[in-house]
């Protein structure tokens, strides 16, 4: 069965989007918009003012003591429509005779985790050494659909046209998974770190919404987060890349998110 993610390939393809050739496959860029209705969680959790307060949080985020069901006010509906931004890749059949090795009913749907965005499944080689997991699965006969998550990359959530954002209440895991849920049909999902959470998430909700899952850098133990929150040193969204979390209206930045490594991670 072809996924829905080889029509919206075929698609880009008759609207005359530019792609790029690569050694066994053609990729093309895309940018989807996407409607989802995902039940967050209201938070009650001071915004920060400065970088104090930031290291405050993720120190008591590390705390035994500290509970976070202390800043968490019932749940509510977001419907909310986004761009997310896609990178679809075709291998070339006809470069390779075998055709067991021609899985063109395969999407490998590949999910980053925290830090980075969807360029790291492709990087260039380095010193000779090939890391480049989308080549791999190009010339193994798989396609691959490699998104950036929600509010990261190019998947900006300003580009919205009420484009007033909450990052602390509206992207969430919850947000995050729905975003998969709705540009998924048949593939398998391919998760690193975040990424995994996110896969794991959308089959435990969704279980047919999968035929396969990848699960890299993961664990179903999860007390090693609030230590890896206070390792990366956040700062402040909204200061570090304001163009994220501004107000259409007035243009001035929200005050309010954090920012983990250098991309986004709103708590």
């Amino acid at each position: 069965m072809l996924s829905n993610i080889f029509t919206v390939g075929l698609a880009a393809i008759l609207l005359g989007l530019q792609g790029s050739e690569a050694a066994h496959a053609t990729c093309y860029n895309l940018t989807i918009p996407v409607t989802i209705s995902a039940s967050n969680t209201n938070l009650s959790l001071p915004l920060p003012v400065n970088q104090s307060q930031v290291i405050d949080f993720a120190t008591a985020s590390a705390s035994i003591a500290n509970n976070i069901t202390n800043y968490v006010e019932g749940n509510y509906t977001l419907d909310a429509t986004y761009n997310i931004s896609a990178r679809l890749c075709l291998p070339t059949y006809a470069a390779n005779s075998n055709s067991s090795t021609n899985r063109n009913d395969t999407v490998q749907f590949l999910i980053h985790g925290i830090g980075f965005d969807k360029s790291y499944w492709d990087l260039p080689c380095i010193n000779g050494v090939n890391y480049s997991y989308t080549e791999a699965a190009l010339a193994g006969g798989y396609a691959t659909f490699g998104i950036d998550r929600l509010g990261v990359g190019l998947s900006n959530p300003s580009l919205r046209d009420d484009a007033t954002i909450d990052p602390k209440n509206e992207i969430q895991t919850p947000a995050h998974i729905e975003v998969v849920h709705q540009l998924t049909n048949i593939v398998i999902h391919v998760g690193h770190s975040y990424g995994s959470i996110l896969s794991n998430g959308l089959v435990a909700k969704h279980p047919n919404a999968s035929d396969g899952l990848i699960l890299q850098g993961y664990s179903a133990n999860g007390s090693w987060v609030p230590q890896t929150i206070a390792g990366l040193l956040p700062t402040i969204a909204a200061q570090d890349q304001s163009f994220r979390f501004i107000n259409a209206s007035t243009g001035v930045a929200l005050n309010s998110g954090y920012l983990l490594s250098n991309n986004m991670f709103p708590v």
